[in-house]
């Protein structure tokens, strides 16, 4: 059996394969449809790799075997290519044992949709297979959001709705350390020693260890192959810390300038939720942030979780990471940026004030949004006070602001739910950045 997973090579769109075959050295031939090579029989099936920033890349599943069910004893080249060249760089089918199959996946290939693409196998001698494919519109899998159970030792998610099989990938150093696979949401990581870790749990639309016991020479695939992937990080410890583990999704701030700004939700705590009673110290890299010029932020002190945003950083599409310290320990994980949705901004922003130094605030609701953050700041530009709310409206309290003293009132809206325990799949927000409200304090 052999499973392998391809690095991004371009920008997204997804795939169904519409199969046509052609071989040299030997004239091909077809048994119930399916393309036939020197006693060999190929089966494809493609569709749509997702985590759910929005990006759609191609996921492909393949079986090419003889009649015993065994793959060919020689790796096969795998290359793709559009009307121009080739795409990306070549990869093989690899699997010689009998149960043979090969599942690829490319976050970043791009692929316009009905545009047609060919997959071309080729051996070493020369001998080589075609299928012509051509894009879908679907959506692929919902992704896993992944979680860590409270004592540390089990990575847990909710079933994802049409998904046949898992896959958990744990890494430490951007070395493999862990890889199981499972039609259950589970993934048991009990076993590793103390370390810090990053997660990947894949959800496939077909049964893989279903398709690994099936030795047949051309097993039923599914019309569509599609992946998803949802990401963790934790790290184990043996002292009075326990386990932690870390969470992120990221997206853009639209606040009046053509590029949105690039914004984080963070989650991180203990295994069981609870927060440190100390700050952590965060650096991100990623599209327009290198290594030696990362963006840098605090994540405060007691806090579940935490949404941020920069007016300055461009909310670029890519992959980015994201490395937390802290006395406890070090954490680090990933995000994705690509191209979601936006939000309208608040264009009606009420700030009445109230007597002894305090306001009501009201705008009308947003669609799409599920949380607010109102900020009143000062015209020295300091931060008076800032709180999250659900409604269209916020109340600051008697005392909040000095009578006389003009404040501008800022609303920021979000897609994003403060009550989630575990991170959603992207985050937009948007905020009247450039037409704040004005109050005069009573």
């Amino acid at each position: 059996m052999t499973v392998v997973m391809r690095q991004p090579v371009l920008l997204v769109s997804s795939l169904l394969l519409a199969l046509l075959a052609t071989a040299c050295h030997a004239p091909p031939s077809s048994s119930g449809g399916d393309p036939q090579f020197d006693g060999q029989t190929l089966k494809l099936s493609g569709g749509v790799y997702a985590d759910g920033s929005g990006r759609r890349g191609l996921a492909l599943l393949a079986t090419f075997r003889d009649a015993q069910g065994r793959g060919p004893s020689q790796p096969w080249t795998a290359t793709l290519s559009d009307e121009e060249g080739p795409l990306g760089q070549p990869f093989s089918y690899d699997g010689a044992a009998a149960g043979s199959y090969a599942a690829w996946w490319w976050p970043d290939l791009g692929l316009a949709t009905g545009q047609p693409y060919t997959l071309t196998l080729a051996r070493a001698d020369g001998a080589q297979l075609q299928g012509r494919l051509r894009a879908s519109a679907s959506d692929g899998l919902q992704p896993p959001r992944v979680d860590l159970s409270t004592d540390g030792a089990q990575l847990t998610w909710e079933a994802v709705p049409e998904a046949r099989s898992y896959a958990c990938r744990v890494y430490s150093g951007g070395q493999l350390q862990l890889s199981q696979s499972a039609t259950t949401p589970t993934c048991d990581v009990s076993g590793l020693p103390p370390g810090s870790y990053s997660a990947s749990v894949l959800a496939f639309s077909a049964d893989l260890p279903a398709l690994s016991a099936d030795v047949t020479q051309a097993p039923a695939l599914p019309a569509e192959f599609h992946v998803s992937e949802g990401r963790i990080a934790f790290a184990r410890s043996g002292g009075q810390t326990g386990a932690l583990k870390a969470s992120a999704a990221g997206g853009g701030i639209s606040y009046g300038r053509t590029e949105p700004g690039l914004a984080l939700w963070l989650s991180l705590t203990r295994a069981d939720g609870t927060p440190l009673d100390e700050p952590w110290k965060v650096q991100i890299v990623g599209p327009g942030l290198a290594a030696e010029a990362p963006l840098k932020l605090t994540y405060p002190a007691s806090a579940r979780r935490f949404i941020i945003w920069s007016y300055d950083t461009p909310a670029l599409e890519g992959h980015y990471t994201v490395a937390a310290t802290s006395s406890a320990g070090t954490l680090s994980t990933a995000f994705t940026v690509g191209p979601g949705p936006t939000l309208a901004t608040a264009s009606d922003v009420v700030a009445a004030a109230q007597p002894s130094g305090g306001a009501r605030i009201s705008w009308t609701a947003i669609p799409g949004a599920v949380t607010y953050y109102v900020s009143a700041w000062a015209f020295d530009g300091s931060l008076v006070s800032g709180q999250w709310v659900t409604g269209a409206e916020a109340t600051f309290p008697p005392g909040t602001f000095t009578a006389g003293q003009s404040y501008s009132v800022y609303v920021a809206a979000t897609d994003a739910d403060l009550s989630a325990t575990v991170a959603p799949p992207r985050i937009t927000l948007s905020e009247n950045t450039y037409f704040p409200a004005t109050l005069v304090a009573q």
